[in-house]
């Protein structure tokens, strides 16, 4: 049976009825494994008269029954199930209850209301995270805390040019750090959740999002955006009960939400887009618009409103200091996010996690489509004197 990450059959037919029925002979195995396995009498004995035409080449999809395709589906990636809505009418109502049935199986937190536009689409997301760092592990994302804390620490040391000064704390308060992330210490997940992360907990609750959702989501991306996005450019799975958390409760989010507005983010400058994600640099070579790249982080957006942009100086980030949030200015180009509504191909819009804050999960696909230099655009209503890259999102 042919899964993700096995070597996929190229189709030789050059329209949907002839793809159709070169998937079927090429799938021939599957269907006679899922025959072998099928709890249900009626399909192994439904099986039995096509054994002849697979192994002739003449197998129809007149030929095959419901509870065999759904067999031969569930072995399928993501991205062959999207192919398979190309094909016909039964098949394209099938494929996406066969992914479905595939991403609540590794998700089985999935809220059951969660009802997703493009099923096959985040299978195929689940495999791609899979492929970067591996299999969800047993272990949870409270377990990852503590090295996901000091590595976040580490990275923002690093972007605002700390870092001698960060290791001879570390080196110097090395008992007082280990009290702090012990029971009742100023840095475990309970404190944080009560303290410096409640507002925004409660916002999520008040929103709709479940109490487990709105503290993991919380401290996740509050705590540990770019220690996230660094191990996956490195490809390791050090955060991955972490990673497959987040993208757990973000899809979901996605789903349940409604479109973003027009948003901003800094590409440079602490929690700037190019900072936690190296992956937007390529936006520093002044590319042509068109450009396409995957994005690794869980990039930070706001509105244009008085606090992101008072005036035509730049973006202003929201950066929080035990519960007290006050906006910085970035000396810094902007990116600028157009979302727009799900659909079949996937969701193509920021997840809002806070107050006019808004976040673009791991692994989107991002395309730029257009730039714009110093004071040719304006957010709320002021001529920026800043570089601004406007671009769109898919997932």
């Amino acid at each position: 049976m042919i899964k993700a990450g096995d070597e996929q059959p190229k189709f030789k037919g050059n329209d949907a009825q002839s793809e159709a029925e070169d998937l079927l002979v090429l799938f021939s195995d599957a269907l006679y494994m899922s025959a072998n396995v099928t709890t249900q009498p009626s399909a192994a004995s439904l099986a039995q008269p096509l054994q002849a035409k697979c192994d002739s080449g003449k197998v129809m999809m007149s030929d095959l029954p419901v509870e065999i395709l759904f067999h031969i589906f569930i072995g399928l990636s993501g991205s062959y199930l999207a192919r398979v809505c190309s094909t016909s009418s039964l098949w394209r109502q099938l494929a996406p209850t066969a992914a479905e049935h595939l991403v609540r199986a590794r998700e089985p937190l999935l809220l059951k209301e969660a009802a997703c536009h493009a099923w096959a689409r985040s299978l195929t997301a689940l495999e791609e995270l899979e492929e970067h760092i591996g299999p969800a592990p047993s272990r949870t994302w409270q377990d990852e805390w503590v090295r996901m804390r000091m590595e976040q620490a580490r990275l923002l040391a690093i972007s605002t040019r700390n870092i001698e000064a960060f290791e001879r704390h570390c080196d110097a308060m090395h008992d007082q750090i280990v009290e702090a992330f012990e029971v009742g210490g100023q840095l475990t997940i309970e404190v944080e959740a009560k303290q410096s992360c409640s507002r925004m907990i409660a916002w999520k609750e008040h929103r709709g999002w479940g109490p487990r959702a709105a503290c993991a989501g919380t401290l996740l991306i509050s705590c540990g955006s770019a220690a996230l996005a660094c191990s996956l450019m490195e490809r390791s799975p050090r955060y991955a009960a972490s990673l497959y958390e987040l993208h757990r409760i973000l899809d979901e989010r996605a789903w349940l939400g409604d479109v973003a507005p027009e948003t901003f983010a800094s590409l440079h400058g602490p929690f700037g887009a190019a900072t936690e994600d190296a992956s937007w640099s390529v936006l520093s070579a002044d590319p042509s618009p068109g450009l396409t790249w995957r994005s690794k982080g869980v990039v930070l957006a706001m509105v244009a409103n008085q606090s992101s942009f008072p005036d035509g100086n730049g973006f202003r980030c929201p950066v929080n200091e035990r519960g007290e949030v006050r906006y910085e200015l970035r000396d810094s180009d902007i990116v600028r996010f157009i979302s727009s509504a799900p659909d079949r191909s996937g969701s193509h819009s920021l997840v809002e996690t806070d107050l006019n804050v808004f976040r673009l999960p791991p692994l989107a696909l991002v395309r730029l489509e257009r730039t714009e230099n110093c004071g040719e655009w304006r957010a709320n209503g002021h001529l920026v004197q800043r570089r601004c890259y406007t671009v769109s999102v898919s997932y």
